[in-house]
């Protein structure tokens, strides 16, 4: 693990054993009760973690660089679960010690657990969805009443609600009414998480409203799929890796503006345009049919690190992906074609009909630019294909990206719907492709 992480996650698990320290050394009359440790310890973790959440939340570049947005966010879900199992157990502890628990503590607990159940059933895409109670209640919730992606970031938003309370809460506990340092550190801990949500929800976009983009072209690619084209008052857009992605937030009739992410799928080596190509598969992404040329936008970005050149090594590349998911590999097959020819790359793309095959006349163009490259398409429904049918499995990745026996001369990279990306995952493992050979980024939202 790279020495920045293994720091990064050191001050990010390590953080309340400061306030525990003063907190003893406050208040050392209850230090031998075993309970009242177990109260204290809880509680701090819980009120440290949930904080940090904001960090996270504003996906910081620093953040991402080490370990990129998609596992941030995951772990951004998985720490605020955990945060709020610690403060419920706080809460059943502090009313063994005292025999309640202050009003402020319940509503802010309240909030907590609301705010969890709701990310965890409409916004996470885990484990979860995978239980058919939670999967059948998102349904419910997006197609028959409606539930639209704004309302529900809304609704999440309510931790900042609940963090308002939790801090008044921690101000009024015997601790800190027993120490002037202790009050100093929840207050900067919560003046430093504020922080970074200031940031994230109000100078952010105010910096971005000065580098608006406009959009000068949507290409309609298939009928659930469009390309939407933007470029920056003349100047060049900003500098990005293929594979990368950015946070779309538009301004058109019709559309929420909530930002949004999405891979790239233009080349930087061509940086008077930028480009994004998006499925519908929601309620957000459905109504981008209203987006027109000359609408603006903000595009945060870059973001991300599933991107060739983060992996230097002069090895044969393996793209393995499905549907929308070619959309960062479109990003790095045209950098290729421009600027790295010699690269060998074999693309295995599963797909349910032709029609869903994208810039497939592209594709097969780039044979004549980079003369390693082999592209294979792999068609899941149409039984008059004339070439693979079927899905990517086992059988086809052995056949057709290790027909040569090698494996750690290789790297895989893989993209598609989450379902999809289980299944490649497992057959890799089961191929015995070393772990570090396996690149792939997986939203959690």
């Amino acid at each position: 693990m790279k020495p920045g992480r293994i720091v990064w996650l050191l001050i990010y698990f390590l953080s309340p054993l400061i306030p525990m320290y003063l907190i003893m050394g406050a208040t050392p009359w209850n230090t031998a009760n075993p309970v009242y440790l177990l109260s204290l310890a809880t509680g701090i973790f819980a009120y440290c973690w949930l904080v940090n959440q904001f960090i996270l939340a504003a996906r910081p570049k620093f953040l991402d660089v080490l370990f990129g947005v998609d596992r941030m966010y995951r772990f951004h879900g998985l720490m605020a679960v955990i945060s709020v199992g610690l403060a419920i157990i706080h809460k059943y502890l502090k009313e063994y010690l005292t025999g309640n628990e202050p009003l402020n503590g319940q509503i802010a607990l309240i909030l907590f657990i609301v705010t969890v159940i709701v990310s965890l059933v409409m916004l996470m895409n885990t484990f979860l969805q995978k239980w058919k109670p939670v999967s059948e209640t998102r349904k419910f919730l997006t197609t028959k009443l409606g539930l639209k992606f704004h309302i529900v970031v809304l609704l999440h938003n309510l931790t900042v609600v609940a963090t308002l309370v939790l801090v008044l809460h921690v101000l009024a506990s015997s601790a800190a009414r027993a120490s002037a340092t202790v009050r100093a550190f929840y207050g900067g801990y919560f003046a430093l998480g504020a922080g970074f949500y200031i940031f994230h929800k109000f100078l952010r976009p105010w910096l971005l409203d000065r580098k608006r983009y406009e959009v000068t072209r949507v290409v309609q690619e298939a009928p659930n799929i469009r390309t939407i084209h933007f470029k920056r008052n003349g100047e060049k857009v900003f500098a990005y890796k293929p594979g990368q992605f950015l946070f779309f937030t538009p301004f058109s009739n019709g559309v929420s503006a909530e930002p949004h992410p999405f891979s790239i799928s233009s080349s930087p080596s061509r940086r008077d345009e930028i480009s994004i190509t998006v499925k519908e598969l929601g309620d957000f992404t459905a109504s981008l049919d209203n987006v027109r040329p000359g609408d603006k936008a903000h595009l945060d970005g870059p973001y991300g690190i599933f991107s060739y050149l983060n992996y230097p090594l002069e090895r044969e590349i393996i793209f393995i992906t499905g549907g929308i998911g070619i959309t960062p590999i479109l990003s790095m097959l045209r950098y290729m074609a421009d600027v790295d020819p010699g690269r060998k790359v074999n693309l295995l793309w599963g797909v349910n009909t032709p029609q869903d095959m994208i810039c497939r006349a592209e594709l097969e163009s780039l044979r004549t630019v980079l003369p390693h490259f082999n592209f294979t398409p792999v068609v899941a429904f149409d039984q008059t294909w004339q070439g693979e049918q079927g899905f990517i499995d086992q059988e086809k990745i052995r056949r057709l990206a290790l027909a040569d026996g090698e494996i750690r001369s290789k790297d895989f990279y893989l993209c598609g719907p989450p379902a999809m990306m289980d299944i490649l995952l497992a057959h890799l493992k089961e191929l015995q492709i070393p772990g570090q050979n396996i690149h792939f980024e997986r939203f959690a939202l």
